[in-house]
């Protein structure tokens, strides 16, 4: 009797200390999410702070900065024209009717980097991607017979690396709420794998039920791989969600990490992706995130 009241006493404070460490973790996941908040906050101000200065310094060498910023457009123009780039259309029809405001902005957000380390490993993963993704002609044929007005749209496509495929279904849902019972079903039957890609992971309801559909998949040997965009989760600590996974057996990535990129002009390119993919069948997309 008293072994077994020994052990009941030992169980409750093993529960107690969990739910002791799990409250702890949450205090610091919010603590951790306010500092990250505000100091995005300050580099906000900094950077309106630094565009009112330029602002001033322009007015002063307007002439000068003008001319010189004409001279570069026209030369961003010509680069643009040879750039094998899908949204290079934009930036010269932006360019050539705005020539100053439009290449700083081309400057700030559509120019790339293209020999740098990330663009020629992205190079790379998608032409394995499209050597993986071939177009079965058959059904290429008896699409253009169906649409013979779409048949353009279709090879513009299958050259991104968007083939044509039939006997798929689609269902649409106008909320989070009328997913929900399907997206957790499906998630429930995965056998393979689950892939996860999203801006916005927050501690709530929804997450927590798909949270715990994510562990017993692992247990039951599903991999289970999740992309996170680092602002999304602005109010959560990406390394203690990190780490959380990691010891349930799932692994995650936190793209853009802000303290790495908080001083670069990359830091706005977020990933605003909201993807699904189960066992390669089943795929969800559209505008809901992980969060309430």
């Amino acid at each position: 009797m008293e072994k077994e009241s020994v052990i009941r006493n030992c169980q409750i404070r093993k529960g107690d200390d969990e739910m002791a460490k799990l409250k702890m973790d949450n205090r610091r996941m919010v603590y951790h999410g306010i500092i990250r908040a505000f100091t995005v906050l300050m580099v906000f101000f900094l950077q309106i702070g630094f565009i009112w200065n330029l602002f001033v310094y322009v007015q002063m060498y307007a002439m000068e900065l003008y001319f010189a910023l004409e001279l570069l457009s026209i030369t961003c123009v010509f680069a643009l024209v040879n750039e094998d780039d899908s949204n290079r259309q934009f930036w010269i029809i932006l360019i050539l009717a705005f020539p100053g405001f439009g290449f700083i902005l081309y400057f700030m957000w559509g120019s790339k980097r293209s020999n740098s380390r990330m663009n020629r490993r992205i190079r790379q993963i998608e032409a394995n991607m499209k050597a993986n993704l071939i177009q079965d002609p058959v059904i290429a044929d008896e699409f253009a017979k169906i649409h013979p007005n779409k048949v353009q749209i279709a090879r513009y496509l299958e050259r991104d690396g968007f083939s044509i495929y039939k006997n798929t279904k689609m269902k649409y849902y106008p909320s989070g709420e009328s997913m929900n019972e399907d997206f957790l079903q499906d998630l429930k039957n995965a056998k393979k794998f689950i892939f996860l890609e999203y801006y916005i992971i927050y501690d709530g309801e929804w997450w927590k039920q798909i949270l715990e559909i994510l562990e017993q998949k692992v247990k039951e040997g599903v991999e289970v791989l999740l992309l996170v965009d680092d602002f999304g989760c602005l109010f959560m600590d990406a390394r203690l969600l990190k780490k959380e996974l990691t010891e349930k057996g799932i692994k995650m990535v936190a793209y853009g990490p802000i303290d790495k990129r908080i001083t670069s002009l990359s830091f706005n390119y977020r990933n605003h992706q909201k993807i699904t993919v189960i066992d390669g069948n089943i795929g969800y997309t559209g505008g809901i995130n992980l969060a309430d």
